[in-house]
């Protein structure tokens, strides 16, 4: 047997995230911080995923509309880290966050009832504002409210949950395409 790999150990690792924000005050908004960090990169990563599967009227979009579409996300979070900064500097970070999160959740759920393509970029415009406008908050209200011995690891744990959506992600399409297999394997067929 080699030596114990303790991140491996999940008892080792709950109680390394505990003693991140050992400060029993702190604990609850640190996983809020965590979760909101996961929600905006699960609703980045989602586009990958709708753009295998969208079909309007029985047609695949065209490329210029899937390029539009992946770029109206990023384009909406240009404009909501800056709009976000100078809001939550006047009504203050908590309410700030609380607002592109809510404004997130909003978009994802009229991108669900977009009769177009058209609507979908619009909504999924609306949500990059969102998501723009809550990771820089999500950090600084991170940077700013652990202490400073806590700081760097509570950081990175938040830092570190975009990428635990990318495995929620991963196991939601995984599980779709076993459920919707045929359909899958007619709707991505590549068009070259």
């Amino acid at each position: 047997m080699g030596p114990s790999l303790p991140f491996l150990n999940m008892s080792y690792c709950m109680k390394q995230i505990n003693s991140y924000s050992s400060l029993n005050r702190f604990k609850s908004f640190h996983r809020a911080l965590c979760l909101a960090n996961s929600a905006d990169a699960i609703d980045v990563l989602s586009i990958s995923y709708i753009l295998t599967v969208y079909k309007e009227g029985g047609d695949k979009p065209s490329s210029y509309d899937k390029e539009l579409l992946t770029a109206s996300v990023f384009f909406g979070m240009l404009v909501g880290g800056i709009v976000a900064g100078h809001l939550a500097d006047k009504i203050g970070r908590r309410s700030a966050l609380i607002g592109s999160l809510a404004l997130n959740c909003l978009s994802g759920f009229l991108s669900t009832l977009s009769p177009s393509i058209h609507w979908l970029i619009v909504f999924r415009v609306m949500g990059g504002v969102g998501v723009g406008g809550s990771v820089p908050v999500v950090f600084t209200l991170g940077a700013e409210i652990f202490p400073k011995e806590q700081r760097g690891k509570a950081m990175c744990l938040i830092a570190s949950f975009w990428m635990v959506s990318f495995l929620i992600i991963y196991l939601i399409v995984g599980y779709e395409y076993n459920v919707y297999k045929e359909y899958f394997e007619k709707s991505c067929e590549i068009d070259y």
